[in-house]
């Protein structure tokens, strides 16, 4: 979210603000970039392959290819790469956590057999002392 946050800011001043240089395309920059708010949401859209072509041949329009292109693909690995570390962590915590839970389960089945045994240990001497 934050990687998104900061590359909106700069794609606002730098592209939305500049929309004028798209002339008769202004228009679809400004929908894409001009406000934080949808820059961010054009930032989502990329981040999912939603119209990423439509996109990319547009700021090659004004902005060279060899800047746009590998700009669009290092965001795209940053973004998967960062998700996939994301449900990495999220399907290990759940391994962690149910692992613990599974110790606690155990531990407390151990504990109420030992208490169950010491119950029954102390009724044994407790009659063994009485008919003594």
């Amino acid at each position: 979210v934050t990687v998104d946050f900061i590359l909106a800011v700069v794609l606002t001043s730098a592209i939305g603000a500049k929309a004028h240089l798209w002339e008769e395309k202004s228009d679809e920059i400004e929908l894409a970039f001009g406000s934080l708010g949808r820059s961010m949401q054009t930032l989502f859209g990329l981040m999912t392959f939603s119209s990423w072509d439509h996109l990319s041949a547009l700021l090659c329009e004004v902005i060279p290819e060899a800047l746009v292109v590998p700009c669009v693909v290092l965001y795209i690995l940053l973004v998967s790469f960062t998700t996939m570390g994301l449900v990495n962590g999220v399907i290990n915590d759940s391994f962690l956590k149910a692992q613990h839970d599974r110790e606690r389960r155990s531990e407390q089945k151990l504990e109420r057999s030992r208490a169950a045994f010491c119950k029954g240990l102390t009724n044994i001497l407790s009659s063994c002392q009485q008919n003594m």
